[in-house]
């Protein structure tokens, strides 16, 4: 058996998020465009003498215990498997945390897919998935990667066949915005904008970056910005300095700015640490990525 296994934790951006109702349940049902993107965690699972789990990382402010997604992962998949071994999960983050950029959900499918190449189990697809579905809204998605359009509340998936590459400037402030008192200040009834997600859906598939950026929309960005007014700041510097459309991530705190290319993006990086103190974290990023084997 192998001692080890190592995978990589991709972020993801929504380029479209529209919140559609409160359910019972306290979830919102909602669509989205999930899009994966080349930032990534680093994730070992290796196997442990001990029959515990055990999570590390290179960072102080995530949990380490069963609050940790990676670790309710494992859990539920040994359970599920049957198998009465510890394993020791170590996570290298360089996604940002609580971003709006998925690290946790990603670094909750990553652990399953290891443990699933180091235990060398034949679980069944759809069984994956429904751990998936019980650890989180966005688990689902990082377990089938690319894009894909999300509904329900946003384990329901789509794949998207997306041929062109993007590139993306991530923008975030080093402050945090707590997502359940987004929803909480989300009043559905009275949005100011209202675009059709099938159109952004069809831009996908073309390579007019400007038509694209004129459909990208987040709901939930209108409510940030009220709280969080340095982040439509932000915003506004970057399409000054170029950036073809520009877009909250999630519930925030991080934006995505759509630039024409790398070295484009690299400019706009650039000017932006001229206009903004060095305490704000960039990182240039794209789409249609393949991991080495």
């Amino acid at each position: 058996m192998t001692q080890s296994v190592h995978v990589r934790s991709p972020a993801k951006v929504n380029l479209f998020l529209e919140v559609i109702r409160k359910r019972e349940d306290g979830y919102h049902d909602l669509k989205t465009v999930f899009q994966e993107i080349d930032l990534c965690d680093e994730i070992e699972v290796s196997l442990w003498d001990k029959k515990e789990i055990r999570i590390s990382t290179n960072v102080s402010d995530i949990p380490t215990d069963s609050t940790n997604l990676a670790y309710r992962a494992a859990q539920a998949f040994l359970e599920i498997v049957g198998i009465d071994r510890g394993v020791h999960i170590r996570i290298d983050k360089k996604i940002p945390v609580a971003a709006g950029l998925g690290g946790g959900s990603s670094n909750a499918a990553a652990t399953l897919k290891a443990l699933t190449k180091l235990f060398q189990t034949d679980l069944p697809k759809d069984k994956i998935f429904q751990i998936a579905r019980q650890l989180g809204a966005d688990v689902p998605f990082f377990l089938m990667g690319g894009t894909a359009l999300g509904e329900g509340i946003g384990d329901q998936l789509t794949p998207l066949d997306i041929s062109p590459s993007l590139d993306f400037l991530l923008v975030n402030p080093n402050f945090k915005v707590p997502t359940p008192r987004v929803y909480r200040a989300l009043k559905l009834g009275e949005t100011k904008i209202n675009l059709d997600i099938h159109r952004m859906v069809a831009s996908l598939k073309k390579t007019n970056l400007r038509e694209l950026s004129s459909l990208l929309y987040n709901r939930l960005e209108e409510v940030v910005f009220e709280s969080f007014p340095q982040l439509g700041e932000i915003k506004e510097v970057l399409k000054r300095l170029g950036a073809e459309g520009v877009l909250l991530s999630g519930s925030g705190p991080t934006l995505f700015a759509l630039v024409g290319s790398p070295e484009e993006g690299l400019k706009i990086q650039t000017q932006f640490h001229k206009n903004f103190s060095s305490k704000f974290w960039t990182a240039l990023t794209k789409t249609n990525f393949t991991f080495p084997s």
